[in-house]
This record gives C-alpha cells, structure tokens and sequence, in this order.
C-alpha cells in the first residue's frame, strides 16, 4: 500500500534485438546522468536464467540487477497468458492471473533498474519477448516504483526521488519507446511539486491512521504491538500523522 508510478514500455513487433539493446543502453546512460541512488548495468536474461530459483531473499535482493530478474517473471508470465488468450480482458475467470508459464518457455529479457533513493523502491526498465525469433511477438514490460515511504526522508529527498523516475519515463518516449503511464499522485500530468508533496502527505496520513487503529485493536486483542509492522511506522512524524484530521 501507498502511492506508486506505474507503467508499461513497449517497441513495435519485428524490432531486432541488436536495436532494442542500443535503446535501452541509450535509456540507462540518461538514468545514470539522473540524481539515482544507484543504476544498474544492462542486462541480457533468458529462459536459462529465469527457470533458476529467484534471486529474492525474503523481500531483499543481492544486486541491482536482480529487480529485472524479478520483474521479468512477472512480465514472461503476463505475456505467456495474453498468448493463451487469458488477457485480463479476454480472461474466463479470475484464475487466469495464476497461471504461469512453463519451464523452458523461450524469452529474453533485455533491461537495467535503478535505486532512486532511501525509502523508494528500485524500479525495473526492461522489455521483454516471449520467442526472439518470432517478428510477430511484441516486446512489452510493465512495471511500478512506489516512491511514497521516501518521504519519510524529507520532502526534497521524494521529489528527487518521484521527479527523477517520471523524468527518465520522459527519456523513454524522446528515444522511441511508446510509453504508458499511470502515476497516483498525478504529478506525470500536472508536473505541479506542490501537488505532488500534498498528495503524499495526504496518503502518509491515511496510511499512518489505518496502521495505528490496526495496531491499537491488535493490543486490545491480546497481541503484541511489536508485530503489527510497515514502512509507516518507520516515518520520523508517525504520531502526528496519525492524530491529524482533514
């Protein structure tokens, strides 16, 4: 929960790899200009790479890189189920979204990420092809950052982080992706910072008053408070937070 940039990448079917490669190395020179905490390299992933056990461990991950591993599960499986007619607008039933793609499928999966800052979640710039020989098959990605619990390290520190992920989405569609995006504060359209710190400071309330009345019923349940955990209540104004009305 909490507020989050979310978008899909995408080049037209029949691009040859050896292009798509030199966008997206052309895309991660723009983000390591960017103010990133970190960028990661470029990366090339395929079937091989994606059948091995995920390099998560737990909710953390060893390198940068690992996030387009990660993501590029998630997008083989979504591209798997559109190619089985089980879209989510075409699908039968809401098990569709279950179903994951076999061993051995053929994919590549060509992307970097980057680390926008404390707080912030690392976001994945990739695409992704279900059969790198088939010139029908579109490369797609679809992924999110959310940016919300940077705040919790200062107002400049989310806006660098938020602006910088909207800015290099902004690189995306000058070299040639088409882009699509949908940011919940709605700063991607408005480009307005005041805006965009009103919004997060409205869903850090929002969040903050949900989590403490969660806690608080927890204790008079009998449990210990200790356990009801979330990035929230990490936030350096969590009580005013929770305590402020509209």
């Amino acid at each position: 929960m909490g507020l989050t940039i979310s978008y899909d990448l995408s080049l037209p079917a029949g691009t040859p790899e050896v292009e798509v490669y030199r966008l997206l190395a052309k895309l991660r020179d723009e983000a390591a200009a960017l103010p990133f905490q970190a960028t990661s390299d470029l990366v090339r992933l395929t079937e091989q790479d994606l059948d091995r056990p995920s390099p998560m461990q737990g909710l953390a991950f060893v390198r940068l890189e690992d996030v387009v591993d990660i993501a590029g599960r998630f997008v083989r499986d979504k591209l798997y189920r559109e190619s089985r007619g089980l879209d989510d607008e075409q699908a039968p039933d809401e098990d569709h979204f279950y179903v994951e793609a076999p061993s051995g499928l053929p994919v590549v999966v060509i992307g970097f990420a980057v680390a926008p800052g404390a707080g912030s979640e690392p976001a994945p710039f990739a695409l992704a092809k279900l059969d790198e020989q088939d010139t029908s098959s579109p490369w797609s990605w679809q992924a999110f950052c959310k940016t919300q619990y940077a705040s919790a390290h200062g107002d400049d520190h989310f806006l660098k982080c938020h602006t910088s992920v909207v800015a290099l989405l902004d690189s995306a569609q000058r070299i040639g992706f088409e882009c699509k995006v949908y940011d919940e504060t709605d700063f991607y359209e408005s480009r307005d910072e005041a805006q965009l710190l009103a919004s997060v400071d409205r869903m850090n309330r929002l969040i903050a008053q949900f989590a403490g009345r969660l806690s608080d019923a927890y204790v008079e349940a009998g449990g210990d408070s200790r356990q009801v955990q979330g990035e929230i209540f990490h936030h350096p104004d969590f009580e005013r937070l929770e305590m402020r009305e509209e």
